[in-house]
């Protein structure tokens, strides 16, 4: 997703702006590289436990930010078909070529690792049609950084019929986009408590049933496109710094819950009541929350007028991050499989290794995109 959105002394977050904003950049280039040190130190975590609990916490604000700021740059087209002026189907079509090429690309890599060698990771139909993890968690381990990605795709599926529901039953005579609204904030209120009382009622743990089961985390996006909704007429500098201090703090806040999961052994614990499960509901609620209030800031934040440098290397992080997002994870099984000394946790080759390993995603990160990314998005 480009992070183009005009913005001058007040930002709108539904128009589409020719330059790249430098400030939304910065968020995702952050997320994905939150994402790809958690599932390093989480491998790491075998010989050094601790790093389980950054590593945690770091891959579950870095998921939640790309949910938060897919839904605010996915905006404009969404009320564009909730106000008429794009068809759903275009809408869909248009995401479906940004996003499928890409993912099957992958699930074609994970079929042929878990074909080679890790035959623990056994695949199934239901990864073509980001079905994985609907309402229960997958069955192995096959493709597991696949759940954010189908939570994406179900979301942009169900929120095109949503907004032209919304156009055909709203017309020119009511309030446009009125409906598709109230199903979007109906999602962010209701979701919390219905995959709280999912996850009791079924004993699913806080990550496997809270944090990853599909229908219950559209909220996540629909917290950014209500974010681009509110913001559609301006936000002052002053507010939007006001904002971006509270958002700070709700997030610091939230992730510190999470911190407090992990340390007393209730992250990978089921979640047997309701009172636990709605906490643990609300912090990822929180943390999406929190990262919303950053973006009004973040689309006003120019690039620098010095160490332009540091501005190329943000912006084509944040180009290679879906591209680091699929690749990092394969990359890792097979650094597991073949580097020497890794899989018995040797701690100097553990270290070698997992600094190599990070290389060589940035490296094949840049590949794919050029290669292959984006030139599927030229032919969209």
């Amino acid at each position: 997703m480009v992070a183009t959105v005009a913005g001058s002394s007040s930002v709108s977050g539904l128009s589409v702006a020719p330059e790249r904003l430098f400030g939304l950049d910065v968020l995702r280039a952050t997320a994905a590289i939150m994402v790809v040190l958690a599932h390093g130190m989480m491998y790491a975590a075998a010989t050094i436990p601790a790093l389980v609990l950054p590593g945690v916490m770091l891959a579950t604000t870095g998921v939640e930010i790309f949910f938060v700021l897919s839904g605010f740059l996915i905006a404009p087209g969404l009320f564009a078909v909730a106000e008429g002026r794009m068809t759903a189907s275009r809408f869909w079509l248009r995401r479906a070529w940004r996003t499928l090429p890409s993912y099957y690309t992958f699930l074609v890599i994970n079929l042929f690792i878990a074909w080679w060698f890790a035959h623990d990771r056994v695949p199934n139909g239901s990864y073509v049609f980001f079905s994985q993890s609907l309402i229960t968690p997958p069955a192995s381990t096959f493709f597991a950084e696949s759940w954010s990605l189908a939570v994406e795709e179900w979301f942009y599926l169900s929120a095109a019929i949503a907004a032209a529901l919304s156009f055909r039953f709203e017309g020119k005579s009511g309030i446009v986009g009125a409906r598709f609204r109230l199903w979007l904030l109906i999602l962010v209120v209701v979701s919390p408590v219905v995959r709280a009382a999912w996850s009791v009622t079924q004993g699913y743990e806080w990550d496997a049933g809270l944090r990853k089961l599909t229908v219950f985390r559209l909220d996540a996006i629909a917290i950014g496109v209500l974010t681009a909704a509110r913001v559609r007429g301006g936000v002052s500098k002053v507010t939007a710094r006001f904002c971006a201090l509270f958002g700070a703090a709700l997030c610091v806040l939230a992730i510190t819950y999470v911190g407090y999961l992990v340390r007393t052994n209730q992250y990978l614990a089921p979640t047997v009541a309701f009172w636990p499960a709605i906490c643990g509901a609300l912090a990822l609620t929180i943390i999406g929350l929190g990262t919303a209030l950053l973006l009004p800031g973040a689309s006003m934040m120019h690039r620098l007028q010095t160490g332009q440098m540091l501005v190329r290397v943000v912006t084509q992080f944040a180009l290679w991050s879906y591209a680091m997002y699929l690749c990092h994870f394969p990359l890792l099984l097979l650094f597991d499989r073949f580097f020497p000394g890794m899989r018995e946790r040797d701690p100097h080759a553990l270290v070698a290794g997992l600094g190599l390993w990070l290389l060589v995603v940035f490296i094949l990160a840049r590949l794919f995109y050029t290669k292959v990314e984006s030139r599927a998005l030229a032919l969209r």
